[in-house]
């Protein structure tokens, strides 16, 4: 008979150790709370999936609830709906942090996890796990991806040209540039909606995952529940669910995968297997804005999701992605002039089309943190903490990007630069951090913490830090390794 494995959360890495499960010949249940579109609005979604053009009421119902101004960095929700946070998850509205849980099918990678790029050994030096063995996993996770690329506007190749044509300007920089890798279908109709959603569904999301394992005899998904508590035995593991009404029930199975997301599993492990008084740390990619003032651009149908990747050379190496033209920009810059915004839109709309945006991550050393614990509801309380090292890295970046941007004929507006809360990048994780020899807060390379052989977190809440860069491709090949290789684990644990 073949095992049967449960893992809990359909994010990339849920999925990701689900398709490795499968691979192994296993039995397998997916539980999620499953939060999805409103009725209403996925049968809009559907409407629109089948036109091949859009009226103006209709691109501006895609694009409502999104919150553009010049004061911060907007928080991304999908056709307007904000789902995929549950923020009452969370015990009160910490200061100066911007993560919230998932409760979402596919979970946060319905609007966040578009962008592809595999670490390497610089990356991933302080890890257990090598580049080298990831390799095998990165193919798995691009496998499941599918064809995958960049689709340049005229603007992203002019840019690109310009930085080639400086090589050895760029080069002494400490720089390079390359188009843009996106888990996004060749298909793409170019209709510029990228950052508010894409009505015919080519942007990755692992809810299509999910959709697509529910055809295998050997899968099951469970949607409506939310994991409550974890049991590891010598045997197996079970784990206390809640439905919506409030009953519970307790599954069992020979192995658990946790992949709940880096708060969601943080609350779930804290009330499993540690004590009131203990505390775990969130590690932070820090997230930040740089806009440049860009040559006009001809008009044309659009992808506006990132065109170009810059890698920044240094003692620890900094991803910066380069979006080009976006109708949110004209909306930021309006923003401000409240019930004047529609008279001011036309002259943001010739300003919001020369803008170029620089975003980028700084790995966990040189960013802020959080302390995480549980309250007296069992909710999680969340202290941040700002690193002194954030200010200096953010300046010395911003002066690097500005030289290598003029190279290309772009300004920067370094005025209008913005560091986001900790968090909001959605780059983090490390709060139970892989150790060969892992301490009480630590697991081991499979992702167990001590006493607990048989549960295994395999999303980024395992990762020693986290390096500068796009973090979808390397939570799922991370996820699939402990996966593969948990489940070629005999007797015992």
């Amino acid at each position: 008979m073949s095992p049967h494995y449960l893992v809990i959360g359909s994010g990339p890495s849920g999925t990701a150790a689900a398709a490795a499960l499968l691979d192994a010949g296993a039995q397998v249940t997916l539980v999620d709370i499953g939060a999805d579109l409103t009725t209403e609005a996925q049968a809009r979604v559907d409407t629109l999936a089948r036109q091949a053009e859009w009226p103006a009421a209709d691109r501006a119902w895609i694009q409502r609830g999104l919150k553009a101004d010049t004061g911060g960095v907007p928080l991304k929700t999908l056709f307007g709906e904000d789902f995929m946070y549950a923020r009452h998850d969370v015990a009160g509205s910490p200061r100066d942090f911007g993560h919230w849980p998932s409760r979402s099918l596919g979970g946060l990678s319905r609007v966040w996890g578009a962008t592809l790029k595999r670490f390497g050994p610089r990356q991933l030096g302080g890890w257990p796990v090598s580049a080298e063995e990831l390799t095998p996993h990165y193919a798995a996770a691009e496998n499941l991806l599918g064809p995958h690329g960049a689709i340049l506007s005229a603007q992203g190749k002019g840019l690109l040209q310009q930085w080639s044509a400086h090589g050895d300007e760029l080069a002494g920089l400490g720089a390079t540039v390359a188009p843009a890798s996106l888990a996004v279908s060749p298909d793409c109709k170019l209709c510029g909606m990228c950052l508010y959603g894409c009505p015919y569904g080519y942007i990755f999301s692992s809810a299509d995952l999910v959709r697509r394992f529910q055809s295998h005899e050997r899968f099951t998904y469970l949607g409506g529940l939310t994991a409550q508590r974890l049991v590891s035995r010598p045997d197996g593991a079970d784990v206390t669910v809640a439905r919506t009404d409030g009953t519970q029930e307790t599954l069992h199975a020979d192995r658990i995968f946790v992949a709940a997301g880096m708060l969601g599993t943080a609350q779930l492990m804290l009330k499993s297997f540690f004590g009131s008084g203990d505390s775990l740390t969130f590690q932070d990619g820090q997230y930040f804005l740089l806009p440049f003032l860009a040559p006009a651009p001809k008009a044309e149908a659009l992808q506006t999701l990132s065109q170009l990747f810059l890698e920044l050379d240094g003692e620890a190496p900094i991803h910066v992605q380069f979006y080009g033209r976006n109708d949110l920009y004209a909306r930021a810059l309006a923003a401000p002039f409240g019930p004047l915004a529609p008279l001011i839109r036309p002259l943001a709309d010739l300003a919001g089309r020369r803008i170029v945006m620089a975003q980028g991550y700084l790995p966990s050393h040189l960013s802020g943190s959080a302390s995480l614990r549980l309250d007296g509801q069992g909710r999680l309380a969340i202290s941040p903490h700002r690193s002194g090292e954030t200010q200096v890295a953010l300046r010395a970046v911003w002066q690097r990007l500005g030289r290598m941007g003029r190279l290309a004929g772009l300004r920067p507006l370094t005025f209008l630069a913005r560091q986001a809360e900790i968090g909001r990048g959605y780059h983090s994780g490390g709060t139970l951090p892989m150790s060969r020899q892992p301490s009480r807060t630590q697991t081991d390379l499979l992702g167990r913490v001590p006493g607990a052989g048989r549960v295994h977190v395999v999303d980024a809440s395992v990762w020693p830090d986290i390096p500068s860069g796009p973090v979808t491709l390397t939570a799922m090949a991370n996820a699939h390794r402990i996966a593969a290789q948990a489940a070629r684990l005999e007797g015992g644990e």
